[in-house]
């Protein structure tokens, strides 16, 4: 009998504000800090489902444990799923806050650097990559994507040029765009963030 292939299932909070000017929105993220995984990189508030949870409640657990804020099921929007094939597989469910009492604070300063908000409009540059796909597919109201990091692709052109297939890093492929191979300009790497520099200026949470 063939094994059920199991899947990791993860919350990402939007957590929204007009912006100082009254013109657009910000977006609240967090500073990735000695977790082990893209430390030095912005991320939403964001963590897994546990055994037990709707997906609501996760988000709301998330929000209390992350950023403080106690949020109701009336609170939450959702926005979008996006499933990424690496890592072994994720589900990620994405819920905009637009409407919340209280003030984000950083509740996991061991884990997170700081609490910044960014227009949406000018997102950081070391913003995680599905994450940066996701709210690019939601501004355009599309509740569904898929994502396959960069990393994965490199060994997918690998196994295309070992069979004798047309490399596509040009996108010479109908439909394909061109992307950079695997090492060259690679953001997906935990250590990426060494390699970045920030060009958006945030409002930092104090």
């Amino acid at each position: 009998m063939t094994q059920r292939h199991r899947v990791i299932v993860e919350a990402h909070l939007i957590l929204r504000r007009r912006s100082a000017d009254g013109v657009g929105r910000e977006i609240l993220f967090g500073l990735r800090h000695n977790t082990g995984y893209a430390d030095g990189r912005f991320h939403l508030p964001s963590g897994h489902l546990e055994a037990g949870e709707s997906i609501e409640e996760a988000l709301i657990r998330e929000a209390r444990e992350e950023v403080c804020l106690d949020l109701t099921p009336h609170d939450v929007r959702f926005s979008h799923v996006t499933h990424r094939s690496c890592e072994g597989g994720r589900i990620g469910y994405f819920f905009t806050v637009d409407s919340y009492q209280g003030k984000p604070t950083n509740g996991e300063p061991d884990k997170c650097r700081e609490l910044a908000w960014f227009r949406e409009d000018a997102l950081p540059g070391s913003l995680l990559d599905y994450c940066r796909q996701a709210l690019a597919h939601i501004s355009e109201d599309r509740l569904f994507s898929t994502f396959t990091c960069h990393c994965c692709l490199g060994i997918w052109r690998h196994h295309r040029l070992a069979l004798g297939l047309r490399p596509i890093n040009g996108g010479d492929i109908e439909g394909e765009s061109p992307l950079p191979l695997l090492g060259e300009g690679d953001l997906s790497s935990e250590n990426a963030s060494a390699q970045l520099h920030e060009t958006n200026r945030p409002h930092l949470v104090a």
